[in-house]
């Protein structure tokens, strides 16, 4: 959530303030790392969505599609990406999911997962090479906080058996460690191995430059650090690796120019229209529009 707020009586509302919290209960909060409360600001647009769609029914939806647009774009500045390279989805799950599944694994592939992980950044990628009878490489987290440096050589011996990706996690759920990212990302360039990122624990609170850490793909939701609500999130696809992705998922709104259909004129129902070559792909039908308009409240200043 931006840093300062207005009141309804334009007082500015200081950092730790409650202000923006007038119903919390407990006296101090510090639990983003679970689930963020929503500040009154998100409850107010929370409340505009509804009633828009009270007032109007379907003629508010193209209303808030323009605004998570917007919201897309502004996500794309957070990480330093594109546009195109940033895809809505319900959590950070099924951003993994999708991007697990959108991965051409060949027969036999590996990926690296680290023991001590969140089942988030696990299951996807067990299941994922399951279907190719591969095998995840696994490597210990205790050891980033033994011996870091050893850490990195243990990494890197596991590149080297020809890892199809490694999952990561930003900052570790149970310790709050935060991963040496900058130098795993070299590392997965290195030995071209795709670079997987869960970024819940880290978006909001830490600086995430996609570029700079070389990261391929990322899923965060958007209801911890980034203060919005359950049910919403985004992925990150880097657009050079997209070209070689091969999407095994996609629904109706995966469809270049999806809802043309329904409004250019009759007879224009076809099934054979391309799939969007982007990582909207990801975005198969009917979406959150209160959870991204709350998002885009969160984070319209940053």
């Amino acid at each position: 959530m931006k840093n300062t707020a207005k009141e309804n009586d334009m007082n500015t509302i200081q950092i730790g303030s409650k202000a923006a919290f007038p119903t919390l209960e407990p006296r101090i909060y510090l639990n983003h790392a679970a689930i963020s409360p929503p500040s009154r600001q998100l409850i107010q647009k929370s409340m505009v969505v509804l009633q828009d769609y009270a007032k109007q029914g379907v003629g508010a939806v193209f209303k808030w599609v323009e605004q998570r647009e917007v919201l897309r774009e502004t996500l794309a500045n957070f990480i330093h990406a594109k546009p195109d390279e940033i895809g809505l989805c319900a959590n950070t799950t099924s951003g993994i999911i999708h991007i697990a599944h959108l991965i051409p694994w060949q027969q036999g592939a590996k990926v690296i997962c680290f023991k001590g992980e969140f089942p988030t950044n696990v299951t996807p990628w067990q299941q994922a090479v399951k279907r190719c009878n591969g095998e995840v490489i696994w490597i210990d987290l205790k050891r980033f906080t033994e011996n870091p440096e050893n850490a990195l050589s243990e990494v890197e011996a596991a590149l080297k058996t020809g890892a199809t990706a490694l999952a990561c996690s930003a900052v570790q759920f149970q310790t709050g460690l935060r991963m040496p990212l900058e130098s795993i990302g070299k590392l997965c360039k290195k030995y071209s191995t795709l670079f997987a990122v869960d970024a819940i624990q880290a978006c909001g609170i830490i600086p995430i430059n996609v570029q700079k850490l070389n990261i391929d793909f990322l899923s965060c939701g958007s209801h911890k650090w980034l203060m919005g609500i359950e049910g919403c999130g985004f992925v990150y696809i880097n657009e050079r690796v997209f070209k070689s992705m091969s999407p095994q998922t996609a629904g109706w709104l995966s469809h270049e120019n999806g809802l043309s259909f329904l409004f250019d004129g009759p007879n224009l129902l076809q099934y054979n229209r391309p799939i969007k070559r982007n990582a909207s792909v990801v975005e198969h039908g009917a979406m959150n529009a209160i959870g991204f308009a709350a998002l885009a409240a969160s984070v319209e200043d940053i």
